[in-house]
């Protein structure tokens, strides 16, 4: 079920989320849509969780955000900022790089805030070393936001339950 003004797709199982955004693209870049659409940039919503989970990793020698340009009507503070940032370096993709060469990066708020923006709108990768001292690496897009709701087909419809999902996904101006 798509909510237009959330930029949003929400779906069944049916699919995986990488599957569903890979389709969704292709759709949208088919060449009797392409002419009716700007550039379209689609992302599978990354869970939050996860994300700081990466932050918090130990010995964690390099962060690399990608953030794509958001939506411009569903824009929290940070995003506006980034939004200007796009308009005046007339770029698509925005990337920000921290490493270490002593494996102890402690991410700062700003960095944590970047990350945030990364799970609707980009990625989040990660380099560390694990206990053996053999460097790792982990992506938030390995962690789709994902939300589970059982019902019963006698009482509701799936459509009625992904209805209800909405919230969880689409709390504007940034989802939780």
């Amino acid at each position: 079920m798509f909510f237009p003004q959330e930029h949003r797709l929400l779906f069944h199982e049916v699919l995986s989320p990488n599957s569903a955004s890979k389709l969704v693209e292709r759709i949208l870049r088919d060449k009797s849509v392409k002419p009716k659409v700007d550039e379209v940039h689609v992302h599978v919503i990354q869970d939050k969780q996860s994300i700081g989970h990466l932050l918090e990793r130990r010995r964690l020698k390099k962060i690399a955000v990608s953030i794509n340009r958001p939506n411009a009507d569903d824009l929290a503070d940070i995003e506006r900022r980034l939004e200007e940032r796009f308009k005046k370096t007339k770029a698509t993709t925005i990337q920000e790089i921290v490493s270490s060469d002593n494996d102890d990066i402690v991410p700062d708020e700003e960095l944590k805030n970047l990350c945030d923006v990364a799970a609707t709108n980009g990625r989040v990768d990660v380099q560390y070393r694990n206990e053996a001292g053999i460097t790792e690496h982990a992506s938030s897009i390995d962690s789709p936001k994902q939300h589970v709701e059982t019902f019963s087909p006698e009482q509701t419809t799936a459509i009625d339950v992904l209805f209800s999902c909405k919230n969880f996904f689409t709390n504007s101006p940034r989802n939780k």
